[in-house]
């Protein structure tokens, strides 16, 4: 192995093949930088447009003003008397069905 190392430290790469390295070289650089480029751009880009929508999204949007709002505004919010209704009569209509179903679980078993 270190023989064939040594040769390549004695002996000059042929022109032919230094240029056939160096082209590939200088190729996979430019595509590498022109990807490295594309990326930059698009990241920049990307960040602009959402700085725009940000902007757009604060000051743009109008600003609707706030509504009076009484005191039996606040009393018809606090009034619970019609879902105190709907929840007892859920409740009865439920407390009847398990007892029905209790009923029918004992006369099964007799």
């Amino acid at each position: 192995m270190k023989k064939e190392f040594e040769v390549l430290k004695i002996r000059e790469v042929p022109e032919h093949l230094d240029a056939r390295v160096l082209a590939a070289a200088r190729l996979a650089a430019s595509g590498n930088s022109r990807r490295n480029r594309y990326r930059h751009i698009i990241v920049a880009a990307s960040g602009i447009a959402a700085a725009c929508v940000a902007g757009f999204a604060i000051f743009a949007v109008p600003v609707t003003p706030k509504k009076h709002v009484s005191d039996t505004q606040y009393l018809a919010l606090n009034d619970f008397s019609s879902i105190d209704q709907e929840f007892f009569a859920l409740a009865s209509e439920l407390n009847c069905q398990s007892v029905y179903a209790l009923d029918n679980s004992v006369n099964l078993e007799k």
